[in-house]
């Protein structure tokens, strides 16, 4: 019997016919998926998330503790951010002297800087007693004046001028003064003319019987060898980094100044960050003070040993009889209208 093809046909064409339709609609529609994901995954691939690059100022050579601690600090970033964030560090003034630099962090044309907070008196009088020599005891005193709420104030302060402290850990090491002939006591400094870094310092010298100078930290060398000047002070490290023994060859341990250094943070950048850059930042900044300061302490013993060995004289010298000519420098200062009135007895409640 042969087969019939009535109406099965008829049902089997149907079929195939709706089935084809699925089939080229679900085909359209995967390709139409497939060409959406390949440009969106295109765009993805040309289009990464921009890296934030940092600019790092300071004013030190690379063989100084500030320097090591800065290139710890961007070691210390790009690991927090995952490398979403470089650092990268300028050392020797290369951005301009610390009040440039400062001054670029405030219109937000320089992500940081680190050196010491004397320079924020140009910012804020009321920074002045922390720069005062002879005034803080020791780095443990200062930190603790800086925790406290004066010291919150004042970084308050500084942050409606642009400039965010984001540490104040790091540390440049007791000053000292070195000079192109000794000077082994307080009578021996009169009449010296006394290079000094800013105005918060000058106070003091001038007090002590010195005639000082504002000159630049990257100036200083050929002022020294001149004979611009006769003397100059600072960190043990620094003075043995920045190579001042040669053209002056005495030093004098007055350790007359507890050299606290601060990392500033241009407001108007770091507001620009992602929450977990501005994070990563500020944590970097605090971990990089405290190996800083471990590579302060051996540098410091260790450009003593060299300077001694290159020939240079060391002095002893009755620091007592240096507080005792400028004890009332603070009160004094506070009267004249140097800072705020009442800011010298807050610090002092402070430091107890």
């Amino acid at each position: 019997m042969k087969p019939q093809f009535g109406s099965n046909p008829v049902v089997n064409h149907s079929k195939s016919s709706k089935q084809g339709v699925r089939f080229v609609v679900a085909l359209c529609l995967g390709l139409a998926v497939w060409a959406w994901m390949g440009v969106d995954a295109q765009v993805g691939a040309q289009t990464p998330a921009k890296k934030i690059v940092m600019k790092f100022g300071h004013l030190q050579a690379t063989d100084s503790a500030i320097h090591m601690g800065a290139v710890k600090f961007a070691e210390l970033v790009a690991q927090k951010t995952g490398g979403r964030a470089e650092v990268q560090i300028f050392p020797s003034s290369q951005l301009g002297n610390a009040k440039s630099q400062l001054q670029a962090l405030n219109v937000g044309g320089q992500d940081m800087f680190v050196d010491g907070i004397g320079w924020y008196v140009d910012y804020d009088k009321d920074w002045t007693p922390l720069a005062l020599g002879f005034a803080i005891k020791n780095r443990d005193e200062m930190i603790k004046i800086l925790d406290s709420q004066v010291g919150k104030d004042l970084s308050a302060r500084l942050l409606k001028e642009g400039l965010r402290v984001a540490a104040y850990n790091w540390w440049k090491g007791d000053r000292c003064l070195i000079s192109r002939k000794a000077i082994p006591t307080i009578n021996d400094l009169k009449n010296i003319k006394m290079r000094v870094p800013s105005k918060a310092f000058f106070v003091t010298w001038k007090a002590l019987g010195s005639q000082p100078v504002v000159i630049a930290w990257a100036e200083l060398f050929i002022a020294l060898q001149q004979g611009v000047v006769d003397a100059a002070e600072g960190p043990i490290g620094d003075l043995y980094t920045m190579k001042f023994y040669e053209p002056a060859r005495h030093l004098t341990l007055t350790r007359h100044l507890v050299n606290t250094a601060a990392v500033s943070i241009s407001e108007r950048l770091f507001k620009g960050w992602p929450a977990d850059i501005q994070k990563a930042v500020l944590e970097a900044s605090v971990e990089a003070g405290e190996a800083q300061t471990k590579y302060q302490l051996d540098q410091e013993r260790d450009a003593m040993e060299k300077m001694k060995a290159a020939g240079v004289t060391f002095h002893e010298t009755k620091v007592e009889e240096w507080m005792a000519k400028v004890s009332d420098l603070p009160e004094k200062s506070e009267a004249e209208g140097q800072w705020s009135k009442g800011l010298w007895a807050k610090i002092q409640a402070a430091k107890k």
